[in-house]
């Protein structure tokens, strides 16, 4: 055996230190640079000419091993003109596989429009994870049973026979004692002293075998049929899905800087839920419904599949902001609001659309004048065609600062002469806007609210 050990070690670890195989050389590792461009561009003219893909982006990576053999992986982010069938998944990555020599399709991880990785061997692996987790919680909570069972038992033996113990050991018998029946008497006293206690009641029964089956044995066999009611609902209880993670809530939320946990509302948002309800604030400053979108953030948020999404953008599209960020809202604000809510839908997630909170700039008489209207109203026309939830921001905002008035808004800023974005306590005064048509709107939503008192506004 010691032979056999020493044999391994020598030739896993002395052999390959003496005669180490050469590393790959420079001309190998640019020709290998050079020839993962080439095959690069050719994956992705090859999936873009399948016809049901409208275009892809492609990522080779390919390595040289110890022994200067190839190996590569592929990500590759087709956008599907329809929903994929599994063979065409699978057609796919046996299509790149071919292209390049070295690649497997097991090493081909598809990405499409909701996020969802496709690589088979991530899924074969996820999915042992899954299999083999289920089985060890159940293996958990039946020894939980078990050991509830063994202890409730024990418990509850204990007390009855130290309970039958105390009592006369001669019970009812008024003979003398020198009758046999006394010899009895004791005999099983005896009997019951070595059986405290006893786990299963047919073997305390057999125990008391040779004596009258009397009415201790019989209310001790009650006794044990009352555990019944306790195992079964501790059974139904262990089995049943806990409130708790049936009660676990994400919402995403998508826009610019007004919603930004720094800026804007999304923080105070997110505390006014429960801690079961976790908030994931996606929001980018300078950002429109089209650069958000462009910069490829969507895919973010639909691999979190949360609940709920909540939409609010307007500021950073108006004319003036630029070619990559300017919307019309009569015509592609709407269309990047319907790619939203449809991209979210497939996903399961509930989106809500939010029209955007207007700017603090007053007029000569003292009143809001926004920009911002026509925006507000295409989001709302996009709510109602696609039958979404719409909170209106924008119109409830401008009633909380034309109540407020010029001086006592302006204590909302976040930076002196920033009419935009908030601070903390005009956060809090946004968020009291939209927690009310969650009430009205999302009531499933809203019984994860805490209970609390609106925030006291500075004019108030």
């Amino acid at each position: 055996m010691a032979v056999f050990v020493v044999g391994i070690f020598v030739g896993f670890r002395v052999l390959p230190s003496l005669f180490p195989v050469p590393a790959a050389s420079a001309q190998q590792l640019e020709a290998l640079e050079e020839s993962t461009g080439i095959l690069q561009r050719q994956i992705q003219h090859a999936v873009t000419a399948l016809d049901n893909v409208g275009s892809a982006d492609a990522q080779l990576t390919l390595t040289l091993d110890e022994k200067s053999r190839r190996k590569g992986k592929a990500v590759i982010v087709p956008h599907f003109r329809s929903e994929p069938t599994a063979e065409q998944i699978d057609g796919l990555a046996i299509l790149v596989a071919g292209l390049v020599d070295g690649l497997d399709s097991g090493d081909v991880t598809l990405i499409d429009g909701s996020c969802r990785h496709l690589n088979k061997k991530a899924l074969v692996a996820q999915e042992r994870k899954i299999f083999w987790t289920g089985i060890a919680i159940n293996v958990a909570k039946i020894l939980g049973i078990l050991a509830a069972l063994i202890t409730m038992r024990f418990i509850i033996q204990t007390v009855g026979t130290r309970r039958d113990l105390s009592k006369d050991p001669q019970g009812d018998c008024h003979c003398p004692s020198s009758h046999p029946c006394r010899d009895q008497a004791a005999r099983r006293v005896q009997s019951k002293q070595r059986s405290l206690p006893t786990l299963f009641p047919r073997q305390r029964l057999l125990q008391y075998r040779g004596d009258n089956f009397d009415r201790h044995v019989r209310q001790r066999w009650l006794m044990d049929k009352r555990l019944c009611i306790p195992l079964v609902l501790l059974t139904l209880s262990l089995f049943t899905p806990s409130t708790a993670e049936e009660a676990t809530i994400d919402i995403v939320l998508i826009g610019d800087s007004t919603v930004t946990d720094d800026a804007g509302w999304g923080k105070a948002f997110a505390g006014r839920f429960l801690d079961t309800v976790t908030v994931h604030n996606l929001a980018v400053g300078g950002r429109s419904a089209k650069s958000w979108y462009d910069e490829k953030r969507l895919p973010a948020a639909l691999a979190l599949k949360p609940d709920f999404a909540f939409i609010q953008f307007g500021h950073n599209g108006q004319p003036g902001k630029g070619p990559e960020r300017e919307t019309d809202p009569a015509t592609t604000y709407r269309d990047f609001l319907r790619l939203y809510v449809t991209a979210l839908r497939e996903t399961g997630t509930q989106p809500v659309l939010v029209s955007s909170v207007t700017r603090r700039t007053f007029g000569d008489d003292g009143k809001i004048r926004s920009t911002l209207t026509p925006r507000a109203e295409a989001a709302g026309a996009v709510a109602a065609e696609m039958q979404v939830p719409f909170i209106d921001l924008h119109t409830a905002s401008i009633a909380l600062h034309n109540e407020q008035g010029k001086a006592a808004s302006m204590l909302l800023n976040l930076k002196e002469n920033d009419r935009t974005h908030f601070n903390e306590a005009g956060a809090q005064a946004i968020t009291d806007l939209i927690v009310p048509e969650l009430r009205g709107q999302l009531p499933g939503l809203a019984a994860y609210l805490r209970h609390q008192e609106p925030s006291q506004h500075p004019s108030d």
